[in-house]
């Protein structure tokens, strides 16, 4: 239900004037702008003269958590229409589980990533296919779920049934019951493939502990398109690192916020394709989990060396030094501060690179830098920032599908340590609340999964 106190409840976040005159009238009067589309008789819905069979069993509406302005809390909105298929590549999913990230508290609060009001948010989710025509994602198979296609909300993971592109799921292994941890992987499974594999040119076809995996580059430049590469990425998928300088098996990589699910995941996928990992975090808060991941997930999930932050100057020291003044490749999680530390860890490298190359005709080998959550303004020359061209991911057909073949076959043979997490009940009605703890920063090193 839409209530006041709901709508108009502190954020508790970065801002502190909230838009508190809304009243819950001019809120839904934002809700009969939106265009929705509307079933026809007979159970299907037709688009583009297209029909998709719906079973008896899906409801035509449900409850939804929309953001109606900026600065304001989700509300519970029931009523709302359950999505339709668009597409032959589509199937619709009753979720059982939604992952939370940091951009779901974000967007309301500083307005990121939000294309139109009202607005249905969520990146991650599992649960059952409930309507397909794809035999290789039939009904009743169990899935996670992708939704970096923000802008279309029928994708978003704030509601009881949302529509995914069969190439953005992933089928879970059969198990007598779901495991909460497989909702919280997808974004940050996605990102971290994407930062190696495109941004920093890690092949993961050569090495048998990444079972499954492939070369991002080779699949872009060689066998797609450039026109079907969209074209704000386009750069960075096809020029932004050169072959020469691409990571590759013994080579030292720094990842920076050792406490994040998407750290976990670039630790585990760089070790499995040969690199060293220097991992920086609070060693304190997370030095006893990254032990314990070794225990019970083995090798991959643990860094060759984790540099505490809680003195950042000496922990780029320590980069330099573990590395031999060699780092050439560093991924930040955290956000632009950090890329900047990031990017001083690496200045040694540049400045080699750049004495070598001023004495002949050789091209200077540059040094790369991912920044997940900023990147720093100025950098000394020789260093490369790289954004996560994440939309390729659902743009790119051969990309999003080899991505979540990979990640099933890494599940189904126990190959991938998932995050902690922690169960959060009551349903969609409880999302605010564990959404204001990760502003708070009161769950560090878990991710909240909440239960439908």
């Amino acid at each position: 239900m839409i209530s006041q106190p709901d709508v108009l409840q502190p954020n508790r976040g970065a801002f502190a004037d909230l838009k508190r005159g809304l009243t819950v009238a001019d809120l839904k009067a934002n809700v009969l702008s939106q265009t929705v589309e509307l079933p026809i008789q007979n159970g299907a819905t037709k688009t583009r003269g297209q029909t998709h069979s719906k079973p008896d069993d899906v409801p035509e509406l449900q409850t939804v958590l929309l953001l109606y302005q900026p600065k304001t809390r989700y509300a519970l909105t029931p009523k709302h229409p359950v999505p339709e298929l668009r597409h032959d590549n589509e199937v619709l999913i009753k979720i059982e589980y939604i992952g939370l990230n940091p951009i779901d508290w974000k967007a309301p609060d500083f307005g990121w990533g939000i294309p139109t009001l009202p607005y249905i948010s969520g990146r991650d989710f599992s649960g059952t296919i409930v309507r397909s025509s794809s035999p290789l994602r039939p009904i009743g198979a169990q899935v996670l779920a992708v939704s970096t296609d923000y802008r279309d909300a029928r994708k978003s993971a704030f509601q009881h049934y949302a529509v995914s592109a069969t190439h953005t799921i992933c089928p879970l292994p059969n198990s007598s019951a779901p495991d909460p941890s497989h909702a919280s992987l997808g974004v940050a499974f996605t990102a971290a493939a994407l930062a190696l594999g495109v941004c920093l040119g890690v092949d993961f076809s050569s090495s048998s502990s990444a079972a499954g995996g492939f070369d991002f580059l080779h699949l872009l430049r060689s066998r797609t398109p450039p026109a079907a590469i969209p074209h704000d990425v386009r750069a960075e998928c096809l020029n932004g690192i050169r072959e020469a300088e691409r990571a590759r098996r013994g080579d030292w990589i720094a990842i920076w916020g050792g406490g994040s699910t998407t750290a976990l995941m670039l630790t585990q996928l760089a070790k499995a394709a040969g690199l060293r990992v220097a991992l920086v975090g609070d060693a304190k808060k997370h030095g006893g989990r990254v032990v314990q991941r070794g225990r019970v997930g083995g090798a991959l999930a643990v860094p060759d060396v984790m540099v505490d932050c809680w003195d950042e100057a000496r922990a780029v020291d320590v980069l330099r030094g573990v590395a031999g003044g060699q780092l050439r490749f560093a991924v930040d999680t955290v956000g632009k501060e950090t890329a900047g530390k990031l990017a001083q860890a690496l200045s040694a490298a540049a400045a080699a690179a750049a004495d070598h190359g001023t004495g002949g005709s050789q091209e200077q080998e540059r040094v790369h830098l991912v920044g997940l959550s900023g990147v720093p303004k100025n950098v000394r020359n020789g260093v490369v920032v790289h954004a996560v061209p994440i939309k390729v991911f659902h743009e790119v057909r051969d990309v999003g599908l080899r991505t979540m073949e990979w990640l099933a076959r890494l599940l189904s043979e126990g190959r991938l340590v998932t995050p902690e997490v922690e169960v959060v009940e009551g349903g969609l009605r409880s999302v605010n609340g564990a959404l204001d703890r990760m502003r708070k920063n009161e769950v560090p090193g878990k991710r909240l999964v909440v239960r439908l």
